[in-house]
């Protein structure tokens, strides 16, 4: 949204919290690239897929991306932005500084605010009988998981599963691995 990759502008997201940061970003602004991550992040690959279509389809949203493209780089300065390249190089090469960016950043949560005010937003939105029916699905589905150890088992909801184990569903059914723990899907 323009902001920096200073520390103090980032903040860590779970990715429910990310693909959620995305919803409200895409039904507050209506950016396409927004709805297109939030599907992505969220498992909705069908949707996403199809907003990636609607972006890359859309003249007025490729004639905004260009202009904005041609505009970051006619205004930047080659010989400053070297500068600035060197300085931050240095700063970084200090293993101190990297020591405190990288404590700076870790458990960053959303405040008991935001998490309230994101609460609000979700709260009393009645899902649609499609997400009812998906829900369903993926829930009755048949996967064979691989441990750590080597030991197999088959199992039935991936999503319990993965709340079980601290895992991520998102990586553990997209690409079939995650954290030492391999799956297949089965039905």
């Amino acid at each position: 949204m323009g902001g920096t990759d200073d520390p103090t502008n980032l903040i860590d997201l779970t990715i429910p919290e990310h693909a959620e940061a995305h919803r409200i970003l895409w039904e507050t602004y209506g950016k396409i690239e927004d709805k297109w991550a939030w599907c992505g992040l969220a498992g909705l690959t069908d949707e996403a897929e199809s907003a990636r279509r609607e972006l890359l389809a859309s003249p007025e949203v490729r004639a905004r991306i260009s202009a904005s493209q041609k505009r970051r780089f006619a205004n930047m300065d080659p010989a400053k932005n070297q500068e600035r390249i060197e300085k931050l190089k240095r700063h970084y090469d200090d293993p101190a500084n990297r020591q405190r960016a990288g404590a700076a950043n870790r458990g960053r949560k959303f405040t008991d605010a935001h998490r309230e005010k994101l609460r609000q937003i979700c709260l009393g939105r009645p899902q649609t009988d499609l997400q009812k029916s998906r829900a369903r699905a993926a829930n009755e589905c048949q996967w064979r998981v691989t441990l750590p150890t080597g030991e197999t088992m088959v199992i039935t909801n991936l999503r319990q599963f993965c709340l079980h184990h601290k895992l991520s569903q998102g990586n553990l059914s997209t690409h079939g691995h995650t954290k030492g723990f391999k799956a297949t899907r089965l039905t």
